[in-house]
């Protein structure tokens, strides 16, 4: 897991989003969440473009990643 911010269009940022990288490779964005329900969701093509944007900004590695 690795928490990242992004510009998601001009004025908008969205703070502390986690990535999530499954052990098959499959890659999560999650938006935070209060009382049950997150900020933001995303789906589809964008969410997969969003993952793969900050796993090749953080370098290929989240926090949990101990593989060389």
């Amino acid at each position: 897991m690795a928490e990242f911010d992004a510009v998601i269009a001009d004025g908008f940022r969205a703070n502390g989003l986690k990535l999530a990288v499954t052990d098959d490779g499959k890659k999560f964005v999650f938006a935070p969440s209060k009382n049950g329900r997150r900020f933001a969701t995303f789906t589809g093509h964008y969410a997969r473009r969003l993952a793969d944007a900050a796993w090749n900004a953080l370098g290929g590695r989240v926090a949990d990643d101990f593989h060389p």
